[in-house]
């Protein structure tokens, strides 16, 4: 049965006034007009007197088998592992938030909902839209963070080897998965504190298209469209842009010069399926931002600047994957092989002059297969084996009046994981990681191990995971000169070795009224 509907919804928000929805109308299943009266974030929190205004249009075609309601899925995370498994089956700490949530929570930045995780620090330099953003695990560095985007590592190699969450919109997010505790085991260096990855939305069936537009206080608007679909099994699709601008404000204590912010966001995917068992798949990213700052003066603080930096990031991936056996009911042997991209560059101007260039490139190819094996008849237990091999590149280039710098490094990784499941109840892992690194520092070694523990009866859940973690030197640590105050000058350590980690966590779960 073919089903179209078209919804168009005006959203009139005035501050601080909380009243249920006064008109809702509806014909031949499409809905035309519904105010709501709803609270405002920032910026319009700022002034008693703003009025805050979002318009959606939002319009779909799709081919529906039936009216029948949805089969109700186990929830999957990917992060936890190195292939999809099903939440209760995980012993990290872990955190999921849905598209739902961030919806929910109106939030204009990524950084923004990261606050309601257990365990996670959110730090703001600046203070305006656009400037630095850190998050810090259970306590770790900003650069102990490891940041995915669709399987892509986000982190900045020129920036420390961290992301810098300033720029990052909280638009065609279908869910942020939080890994608390070192993963190095499985994702190498950066992963000492834990891993945060980001899954964007993917296309369905038919042609779906959907615009917003909001506006408030300061000159703040944001503009989003998206166009998404699918035709049967062979190809779906989805591409979004969104547009925010915000004059801001000055954090000078003296101040009166606004510090605005300009960020365009361009992202997508494609996923072809040729055959049954073969999936190909390309995602992207593309962010262009300009952030004015104010300078600093010793003794006085934050004072008014034409200062201004310009980032531009890039983020891409390829895969493809082929399924074996599929059709026997006691194996499967999955092959996938991956080429990602990431370029973040920041260019600094002191009164619109170029005063320093910030270059950090990553590319990474892999090569995982998975062997997923069911031997039910014996103590209803699965098994999943998993090899991974990846070769990966950092480039740093820094051209300043006080730094100079255009260095790389390789490594070279191996991976094996293993996990058991019993009854249905029992669940463990157990994964060993080989970074071999070019001669620049040492070769290391990390392992993980996991369980968790299911009682049906009761809903009740306990989980346990052990981890060693690594961070490698940075190339600006090994090689990096600062000079900003005079004769103090910063000087690099070819020396240096990765630092280590070890962190374990207990914990026990327990649902109510059947998870509700």
């Amino acid at each position: 049965m073919m089903k179209s509907t078209c919804v168009l919804s005006i959203w009139v928000i005035s501050l601080l006034l909380v009243s249920p929805p006064v008109g809702v109308y509806t014909f031949k299943n499409v809905k035309v007009f519904m105010f709501t009266f709803l609270r405002v974030p920032y910026p319009a929190i700022l002034s008693v007197q703003s009025c805050f205004f979002v318009a959606t249009v939002a319009c779909s075609s799709s081919l529906l088998a039936s009216d029948s309601a949805p089969e109700q899925l186990e929830k999957m995370v990917i992060t936890a592992h190195l292939q999809p498994i099903a939440e209760y089956k995980i012993g990290s700490a872990i955190t999921v938030i849905t598209a739902q949530e961030i919806a929910q929570q109106q939030v204009t930045y990524v950084s923004e909902i990261l606050r309601t995780v257990p365990g996670l620090a959110i730090s703001q330099s600046g203070g305006g839209f656009g400037s630095q953003t850190q998050v810090r695990i259970r306590g770790a560095e900003a650069n102990h963070t490891l940041v995915r985007l669709n399987g892509i590592e986000m982190n900045d190699p020129s920036g420390g080897s961290e992301f810098d969450f300033g720029n990052l919109l909280a638009e065609n997010i279908e869910r942020i998965e939080v890994i608390r505790g070192a993963q190095s085991a499985l994702y190498g260096s950066d992963a000492i504190g834990g891993v945060i990855n980001i899954i964007t939305k993917k296309g369905s069936q038919g042609v779906q298209l959907n615009a917003q537009i909001e506006g408030g206080a300061f000159n703040t608007y944001k503009a989003t469209g998206g166009l998404s679909g699918g035709w049967e099994d062979k190809i779906d699709f989805a591409v979004n842009a969104t547009q925010f601008e915000s004059e801001g404000i000055s954090i000078a204590e003296s101040g009166s010069e606004k510090d605005g912010n300009r960020n365009l966001t361009l992202d997508g995917n494609v996923n072809f399926h040729p055959l049954k068992n073969w999936d190909i798949g390309v995602t992207g990213k593309l962010v262009r931002s300009s952030t004015e700052i104010d300078g600093f003066q010793g003794g006085i603080g934050a004072v008014d600047a034409d200062d201004e930096i310009e980032t531009h990031q890039k983020f891409g991936r390829v895969f493809s994957k082929v399924s074996l056996f599929e059709a026997s009911e006691w194996l499967k042997w999955d092959h996938m092989i991956s080429a990602n991209y990431s370029d973040n560059k920041r260019d600094t101007f002191n009164d619109k002059v170029l005063s320093s260039e910030f270059d950090g490139r990553n590319s990474k190819y892999a090569y995982q297969t998975d062997l997923f094996v069911d031997t039910s008849s014996f103590a209803h237990s699965n098994h999943t084996f998993t090899f991974l091999m990846e070769h990966e590149k950092d480039a740093v280039k820094v051209v300043s009046a006080f730094s100079d710098l255009d260095r790389s490094t390789q490594t070279t990784s191996y991976v094996g994981e293993y996990q058991l499941g019993l009854f249905d109840r029992l669940f463990l892992s157990g994964g060993i990681r080989r970074d071999e690194n070019d001669a620049l520092f040492a070769d290391t070694t990390t392992y993980r191990a996991t369980l968790s523990y299911l009682h049906k009866e009761t809903d009740t859940r306990l989980h346990a995971s052990y981890g060693t973690g690594v961070k490698n030197p940075t190339l600006f640590e090994l090689f990096g000169f600062l000079d900003i105050l005079e004769g103090f000058p910063f000087q690099g350590n070819p020396d240096l070795q990765a630092e280590e980690s070890q962190s374990f966590d207990v914990g026990i779960e327990q649902q109510f009224l059947n998870g509700r």
